[in-house]
């Protein structure tokens, strides 16, 4: 996303959880995958009006992964997801949704959680229970993954303990007062001396101002990937006719459908929109890494200093990712001074308090909805 975006929604998301926190109420699971952008209503558009605008259903019939005939209990065709990246015209409002409440709970009563190990609280990767300040930590993660493209933990923190290795390489030991548990055989705190063990000690030392650093921005070289941007999956025939209709569908189902299943390992090559830009219509909001091809290489779909562990030996892309603008030095300034306030262990700033950073003063102005 571009730098005025993301700004602009971690303001919306700060505001939303400080609005959660002022009612007492602790969401427990922010992430990016739990902030959703809202589209303008569509209500008025018929059938044809939605598939002139995010394409024709994408069906196929149900298969089996032993490649027997399903029974008679399976769905008769599974239905693709809509791809809204990919609509028509613009139908984002830039207006963000906090959704995932399962984690809630009322902060009079705090209790244990257990939600992405990534977004996860140091103090509640050591037993814990959650809190306001826990909400904080998450979505200072959810801010650097909003404006790096990437996590700045490695892709192999799947539990606690192994995020508690990785807090420590960034922000130093735990707090004395905290007396860290033994960790159970799937990385989770425990009480269980016996059965638990203690967490490996690293020597590893990294640096958040670095990381925050080495964020890339849009390229300012010429894209030399000649694709088209994506746009609605319309498929027709070479007379121009209406779709194909499929005997293994009934007549009611069958009139929605567009392709032949037989054809769909061509039409899913057709449809793979990796490495196609997203339309003109959102460019002053997001741009996609990996449709940017650079000296014949494409980018990677992320940016960060974490890409070169994740790509070793790949010269060509290293080569193409150390040319690549860097985040302006006045924004990781300030990026890294708010970040610095919500990854501590103790004595985390708070949400309303978030809102008053100058970070967010950056913005370019609003977005225009």
């Amino acid at each position: 996303m571009k730098p005025h975006f993301v700004q602009a929604l971690a303001y919306q998301a700060t505001e939303i959880l400080r609005d959660s926190h002022a009612n007492r109420i602790c969401h427990g699971n922010i992430r990016p995958g739990n902030l959703l952008l809202r589209i303008r209503n569509l209500d008025h558009l018929n059938d044809q009006g939605i598939y002139r605008l995010l394409g024709q259903p994408k069906i196929d019939e149900s298969k089996t992964e032993s490649g027997r005939i399903p029974g008679p209990e399976a769905p008769r065709y599974i239905v693709g997801f809509l791809d809204f990246m990919s609509s028509g015209e613009d139908i984002l409002l830039n207006e963000l949704s906090l959704i995932g409440f399962d984690h809630a709970f009322e902060i009079s009563s705090p209790r244990t959680i257990e939600p992405l190990p990534e977004f996860l609280a140091p103090e509640v990767a050591v037993g814990k229970p959650a809190s306001p300040a826990s909400d904080v930590w998450a979505l200072g993660v959810t801010i650097l993954n909003m404006r790096s493209g990437i996590s700045l933990f490695p892709y192999y923190v799947d539990c606690p303990v192994h995020l508690i290795t990785e807090c420590l390489k960034y922000f130093g030991e735990l707090p004395n007062s905290w007396e860290e548990p033994f960790y159970d055989e799937e990385g989770r705190p425990t009480s269980n001396k016996t059965a638990g063990r203690a967490r490996e000690v690293s020597d590893e030392v990294h640096s958040l101002k670095q990381w925050t650093c080495d964020i890339w921005d849009e390229p300012t070289q010429v894209n030399e990937n000649e694709s088209t941007p994506a746009a609605p999956f319309l498929v027709q025939d070479e007379d121009r006719s209406l779709p194909k209709t499929c005997e293994w569908l009934n007549d009611d189902i069958s009139s929605i459908i567009n392709y032949d299943p037989q054809d769909i390992d061509c039409l899913a090559a057709i449809h793979d929109n990796t490495k196609r830009p997203y339309p003109r219509h959102y460019a002053n909001r997001v741009w996609k890494p990996s449709a940017f091809k650079i000296n014949g290489t494409y980018l990677p779909e992320g940016g960060g200093v974490g890409w070169f562990a994740y790509l070793p030996g790949n010269s060509d892309v290293e080569d193409n990712l150390q040319a690549l603008p860097r985040i302006s030095t006045q924004e990781a300034d300030m990026l890294y001074d708010l970040l610095r306030k919500i990854f501590v262990y103790e004595g985390r700033i708070s949400a309303e308090d978030i809102l008053g950073h100058p970070w967010f003063g950056m913005v370019q102005g609003e977005t225009q909805h």
